[in-house]
């Protein structure tokens, strides 16, 4: 999947409050979607999830 349809979905989920939706797809396309160049297109929900998410991973 392109990494602009990939963004579109998870920012629509983050949105919508799905955030089971957004954290399967982000868990899948991780490393495209924190490159730097990718993570400035998530809107504000999207990239408090991704942080929340990094902490999580940071824990384990």
């Amino acid at each position: 999947m392109r990494i602009e349809s990939v963004i579109h979905n998870i920012k629509k989920a983050c949105d919508k409050n799905e955030f089971s939706n957004a954290r399967a797809t982000i868990d899948k396309q991780w490393n495209r979607v924190t490159e730097p160049k990718n993570y400035l297109y998530l809107n504000e929900n999207a990239k408090q999830f991704v942080k929340i998410m990094k902490d999580e991973k940071r824990k384990r």
